[in-house]
């Protein structure tokens, strides 16, 4: 179950899951009715806000940036495995 916390006012439950109807051995995570709102309300805003700044960058800063990306992704990895969360995180998982 995982709550997202939007605007520090309110928590919901933004995802569920369920059986997979063909492997039950497997579980399908899905946006719960509650996620499907937050998911309309922000998520079409944050992609184009993230479009605008990419376009403001020079091309040797779009290559760093891309270049980085899998060091930090391997970072946020290497974190989760070892439990190193943020306390102060607006993403909880449960």
């Amino acid at each position: 179950m995982v709550y997202v916390q939007a605007d520090g006012a309110f928590c919901f439950r933004a995802i569920g899951s369920r059986a997979d109807p063909v492997d039950r051995r497997s579980r399908q995570l899905m946006l719960t009715p509650e996620g499907k709102r937050f998911a309309a309300q922000y998520l079409d805003r944050i992609f184009a806000a993230e479009e605008y700044a990419f376009s403001t960058l020079t091309e040797e800063d779009r290559q760093a940036l891309i270049s980085g990306s899998p060091c930090f992704f391997e970072q946020v990895r290497d974190a989760w495995k070892e439990g190193k969360q943020d306390e102060n995180s607006t993403v909880r998982s449960f």
